[in-house]
């Protein structure tokens, strides 16, 4: 299927160490002090597949947030049914919100 993703690269460790998330905060604090002094790269990214679709606009996307860092991944992923377009509208922004809870 179709595949959209969006990343982000942050090499500020005091940036990329305010994340929202409390246990997403823990886990690049605890990976950060692992890694030492060594510069940090914290990739988020942001991600929509589509699963499948029908000849009547209707399918499945399946919506991925994740965090990497130093090799270790911290994810959440929704699967979105939807029936036509006002559906996809209706719904999309809803998944993204939940998915983005891991930042």
């Amino acid at each position: 299927g179709r595949f959209f993703v969006v990343k982000n690269t942050e090499r500020d460790a005091k940036e990329a160490l305010k994340a929202a998330n409390p246990k997403t905060r823990t886990f690049l604090i605890e990976l950060a002090k692992s890694a030492g002094k060594k510069e940090i790269e914290v990739t988020s990214s942001l991600s929509l597949r589509v699963l499948d679709q029908n000849d009547d606009g209707g399918g499945v996307f399946l919506i991925t947030a994740e965090i990497e860092f130093s090799g270790e991944k911290l994810d959440r992923s929704e699967t979105c049914e939807f029936e036509d377009i006002i559906d996809v509208r209706n719904k999309l922004a809803f998944y993204f919100e939940k998915v983005c809870e891991v930042f």
